[in-house]
């Protein structure tokens, strides 16, 4: 008769050992894969919002009348996503020269995505 013990195989706390320890590595793996997707959503969000952004600043320098001082606020959807813009513009030492400002942000969060500045030229 052969041993019933000796018979090649797993027993049941090598099976749980191996359970525990594969489980363990899967839920890192599912973070790492959230973490990533959240990387790649914030990171298309910044890019739209430099595309508002380019927007908003080509407008206010390729307008040939004067812009007037001060801030204006508004939005834009690009791609679905809507963006709350600022645009600032401010004298500069020159009085020929004006400073543009545009800001974009999350309009939930608030948390600023995009932020370009550029001189312009204007009459006297």
């Amino acid at each position: 008769m052969k041993n019933i013990a000796s018979q090649a195989g797993f027993t049941l706390v090598e099976v749980l050992a191996a359970l525990a320890v594969f489980s363990i590595a899967a839920v890192g793996l599912s973070q790492s894969a959230g973490e990533t997707t959240r990387g790649a959503a914030h990171m298309e969000a910044k890019f739209l919002a430099g595309i508002v952004a380019d927007n908003q600043l080509v407008e206010a320098t390729i307008d040939p009348n004067t812009l007037p001082l001060g801030s204006t606020s508004g939005s834009e959807i690009q791609r679905g996503q809507t963006f709350s813009w600022i645009r600032l513009i401010v004298p500069t030492e020159r009085p020929d020269v004006i400073a543009i400002s545009v800001t974009v942000q999350d309009p939930e969060t608030e948390q600023v995505l995009a932020r370009l500045e550029t001189l312009k030229r204007v009459q006297p």
